[in-house]
């Protein structure tokens, strides 16, 4: 048996470790982008109550 074919093999327990990291990688960016998304949102809110203001 060649050595270099036996060392490339994950074991059940690399797949599942390799699985949570990439799924908690996704979730990471899925709130950052959430968050970018809020931040936004925020200033545009704070722009339009700035600008009612100095309409009134």
């Amino acid at each position: 048996m060649d050595s270099t074919s036996q060392s490339n093999r994950w074991t059940p327990y690399e797949v599942k470790a390799e699985s949570i990291t990439y799924e908690r990688r996704s979730e990471d960016l899925q709130l950052e982008q959430l968050r970018i998304r809020l931040e936004k949102k925020m200033r545009e809110a704070e722009d339009r109550a700035s600008a009612a203001i100095a309409a009134a």
